[in-house]
This record gives C-alpha cells, sequence and structure tokens, in this order.
C-alpha cells in the first residue's frame, strides 16, 4: 500500500528516490509489482462551475476528445458547462488526453462515500479483443506477451448472494493498457545485442539463429509484461488481514460443535472454540466492524505486471527510471479516458447506508438460523454432552453458506451435501439460497432447522452420508473423529427404489 504518483511535486520526486535507493536493479533480473488504484464515489448536493478563465490559466489550449488524431481546440467562452438538453458536464481535455473538470461537485458535511461492485455479467466485454481507432495507437504485438491469442480468464465473486455483482480477478489486464504498455516499451526498451556468429562464445538468450525474434521486437524481450488484476472493494482489508482469515469462513461454530468429540489432547482446543463463539458469533464480529463510520467502501483496481530488467536500456536500469518511466505511467492511466470511460458502464454503486450492510440484509436468514442453533446447542456441550452428528453437519452447511455470501467462491460449498439440498444451484444460478423440502426449518429454538435420517443426501456409493463439516474438523481444529453420522445404517435408503435414490 506505498503510494504511488502522488499529486505533489516534492512527494513525487522523494518516492523516485525511494525506489532508486531500495534497491540494485543491475542485479536484479525481473521484478513483479502490483499496482493498484482506488475509484470512490460520493452524492452530491450540487454543482458548481469551474470558471474558463482558472481552466485556461492551468492548461493553456483545452481539447473536445482525448484523441489527438482527431480533437480540435475549444474556446470555452462559446462552450456551455452543460448540455442544454441533457444537463450534462460539457467534457474537455488537456494536452494529454486528459479530462479537465468544468464541474466541482459540493456534498454535505460529514457525507459518507458509496459502495461500489463490479457488474459481473458485463465485465467481461472489457476484456474482449481492443480494436484501436487510429494507427498511431495500434497495440504492440509483444505488449501482452503472446497472451492476445488465447482468451482472458476471468473468474467471479458473487457478494452478499447477488448473482450479478461482486469481485473479479483475471488472468491479464484490460486490453485497453496496451497502448501504455506500448509507449513505456518503446521509451525504456534497449536494443539487441550485436551477435558474431563466427565468434565461437554463447549467444545471448534472446537471439534465435534462424534469424526469428524470440519475444518482442528486434529479438529483446519485452520490458514490462501484464501477469493479471483484480477488482474488488476495499472493504476486504478491514474485515480479513488476509484471504483466508474472514471471520465466516473459519467454520467455528461447526468446530465448537465438533470438538465436542474430540479427545484429551484436543479439549483445550475445542473449549477455546467454545468460549470464542460465546464472545460472539462469527457473523456478530464481522457486524461490529463494519459499525464504524469510517469504514472504506471503494473500489479497489489493481494490475499485476513483471518488469523484466534484462531489456531495460543500461542508462534506465535503476529505480529512479523505473519508477519514472513505467511504474508512475501505468497507476497514472487509469484515470485515462480511454480507460475509465469505457469501465463507468460496468461498475454498481451502493447508496453509503445501504453498503456494506446488505451483507447484514441478505444473508439475515442464515444468521438468523446459526444463532438459533447455537443457543440450542451451548447448553447441551457445558453440560459434557455432545450434540447430534446431524446438527454439525447442517451448522457445516449454514456457515460455507454464509462464507460464500462474503467470499463469493464457490470451492466453500461442499456439493456432494449441498447440491441435494438445493443450495448449490441456487446459490450459483439464483443467488439467494433455497432449501430442498426435507430441509425442515420450525419456530422452535430446540430445533430450529432438521432433515431426517431417510432424507439424508448420501455419497455415490448410496451407503455413506454426504457431510460438509470433515474439513473443518479434520483441518482447522485438528479433531481426529469418526462421524457416528456415517454410522447411519444403509438399510435406511433401501426403502426408496433406485431412480429415487439417484434423485437424493
Amino acid at each position: 500500500n506505498q503510494p504511488i504518483a502522488t499529486v505533489t511535486d516534492h512527494a513525487h520526486v522523494m518516492e523516485a528516490k525511494n525506489w532508486h535507493a531500495e534497491r540494485a536493479y543491475a542485479n536484479i533480473r525481473y521484478v513483479s509489482v502490483a499496482i493498484a488504484t482506488d475509484i470512490s464515489c460520493l452524492r452530491v448536493k450540487r454543482w458548481e462551475e469551474v470558471p474558463n478563465e482558472d481552466i485556461i490559466q492551468e492548461h493553456g489550449v483545452v481539447y473536445d476528445s482525448p484523441d489527438a488524431d482527431v480533437r480540435e481546440e475549444v474556446d470555452l467562452e462559446h462552450l456551455p458547462h452543460r448540455d442544454p438538453d441533457t444537463r450534462r458536464e460539457n467534457n474537455v481535455y488537456d494536452e494529454n488526453g486528459r479530462r479537465i473538470p468544468r464541474l466541482h461537485g459540493k456534498s454535505r458535511r460529514n457525507t459518507k462515500p458509496c459502495g461500489l461492485l463490479v457488474n459481473l455479467e458485463t465485465i467481461s466485454e472489457l476484456f474482449s479483443s481492443y480494436i484501436p481507432d487510429h494507427p498511431d495507437a495500434a497495440i504492440d504485438e509483444d505488449a501482452y506477451a503472446g497472451e492476445q491469442t488465447s482468451t482472458p480468464s476471468i473468474s467471479v465473486y458473487p457478494q452478499a448472494f447477488l448473482r450479478s455483482m461482486g469481485h473479479i480477478q483475471c488472468d491479464t489486464v484490460l486490453p485497453h493498457f496496451a497502448p501504455f504498455i506500448s509507449d513505456i516499451r518503446r521509451a525504456t526498451s534497449r536494443r539487441p545485442r550485436v551477435v558474431d556468429l563466427d565468434d565461437d562464445r554463447p549467444l545471448p538468450d534472446e537471439y534465435d539463429v534462424f534469424g526469428e525474434t524470440v519475444d518482442g521486437t528486434q529479438g529483446v524481450p519485452p520490458v514490462v509484461i501484464p501477469s493479471a488484476c483484480q477488482f474488488y472493494n476495499e472493504i476486504s482489508h478491514r474485515i480479513r488481514p488476509s484471504a483466508a482469515l474472514h471471520d465466516v469462513q473459519q467454520g467455528r461454530i461447526t468446530s465448537a460443535l465438533a470438538g465436542a468429540y474430540g479427545n484429551a489432547a484436543t479439549k483445550a482446543t475445542h473449549d477455546a472454540r467454545v468460549r470464542e463463539c460465546k464472545m460472539g458469533l462469527p457473523h456478530q464480529k464481522y457486524d461490529n466492524k463494519i459499525s464504524l463510520d469510517d469504514v472504506p467502501r471503494a473500489l479497489r483496481l489493481e494490475n499485476i505486471y513483471i518488469i523484466q530488467c534484462d531489456s531495460l536500456k543500461p542508462e534506465k536500469r535503476n529505480g529512479m527510471s523505473i519508477y519514472k518511466d513505467i511504474i508512475v505511467p501505468l497507476a497514472r492511466a487509469w484515470s485515462h479516458p480511454s480507460i475509465f470511460q469505457v469501465l463507468r458502464p460496468h461498475l454498481r454503486v451502493f447508496a453509503s447506508h445501504a453498503f456494506p450492510q446488505v451483507y447484514q440484509w441478505t444473508t439475515f436468514g442464515i444468521t438468523s438460523l446459526l444463532e438459533l442453533l447455537w443457543a440450542h446447542q451451548l447448553p447441551i456441550l457445558e453440560a459434557g454432552n455432545k450434540p447430534r452428528h446431524e446438527v454439525v453437519e447442517l451448522c457445516s452447511v449454514l456457515e460455507r453458506t454464509l462464507a460464500y455470501a462474503h467470499t463469493g467462491n464457490a470451492r466453500v460449498l461442499a456439493s456432494k451435501l449441498m447440491r441435494p439440498l438445493w443450495l448449490v444451484q441456487s446459490l450459483l444460478e439464483q443467488g439467494l439460497p433455497t432449501f430442498a423440502p426435507s430441509v425442515r426449518m420450525t419456530s422452535s429454538i430446540s430445533n430450529p432447522i432438521a432433515i431426517s435420517s431417510a432424507d439424508w443426501p448420501t455419497s455415490d456409493n448410496l451407503n455413506v452420508p454426504a457431510i460438509a463439516s470433515k474439513r473443518s474438523q479434520a483441518y482447522k481444529a485438528g479433531f481426529h473423529i469418526e462421524l457416528s453420522i456415517n454410522k447411519l445404517s444403509p438399510h435406511v435408503f433401501l426403502q426408496y427404489s433406485t431412480q429415487e435414490r439417484h434423485c437424493i
């Protein structure tokens, strides 16, 4: 989270000096860097016009388009700040193609920012092949190091059971960055080494004896290779220290219940799990974290690049040049109209009072069941008794469903048990969880959710009941448990016909 490409000149110089002093890039073959920017959104109370004189004084000449080939100079005195029909701002641009704001939004004091997520239904359009509008912006063939030949792999992670809104990861960056990457390569890439074929010395790695380039123009590997990107809401950093340590994906309640079947060696761990849940259930801890006024809501856009130092010009193989000629242009590219304007339609904005509270609203049914279940099972644990095995498994199903709402990662779903209960299909295709009729929910605190042994889904052999808590027991708490749910009689399922057993 080191700030880069800051606005002030003094900070910019200091950053470049720090990069120069931190490492000896002459001795480094390649560097992997993640360059991120944040997009935030505020509700505006009113708009104020920026005086034309201020714009001219700061920028001199302004244009009607960011495209240098088609743009024309604009006389601001004859161009109103707003379009009279649409009331939208008439955009103007500076010499570098960046938009110059003509309207400044004014918000109420202490206005909280809005929440942002990605539209998962349309975001894949941005990663399709990019065709430049004019030859000067033609994509360098090696800007993507051969990745253009394959279809980008995009992983989507729906949030809060909102099937079409969430986070994404991709194995490349937006193709709209290609012109910026090409400009960097042309400015920083060294010339190929001169090779004497009559010399017995080994040929350089990038030289092809058959006269064809290996990778990059003139046989020099590309200086910058785009590796991957991810778009996610910044609240992720507030509620978990790492991707694997989210409170609601640890299976704490399941571990506390399953720990009753442990031995003396695991009793201390089990007692700690019970105390932890008594102090607050995982979703309640999450509620406490998002209750603060300064909870972050911005959308973080992060690109990952590989910088091949061997391909740099000798005079640019240092931290200061890498920062000024590579890092800063890549960071500032996010705000260029050719990228930001095409990205905006694929974002979804939530009012400040709705995000991140939307997680609480959509998961209310699941968290309510977990609270009822824990309220009934806690006295059983405190009395030194063991909960029913069906209860442990259903608790694991509920916790995995809750974990999916917060992570959007389908790997948290135990498909062998959760698919017959209709949860897998409903979560992946519809969004909100739906339970099969075999799962009975009541208002009784003693038995808020249940499923009979006869209706319990089985594994492939139709004799072993499917389970969801095994991983939690084996890895999270370290318990060595022989689940007595597996001791359900295999004859239970023989009352059904073959087709009925397959349906179950």
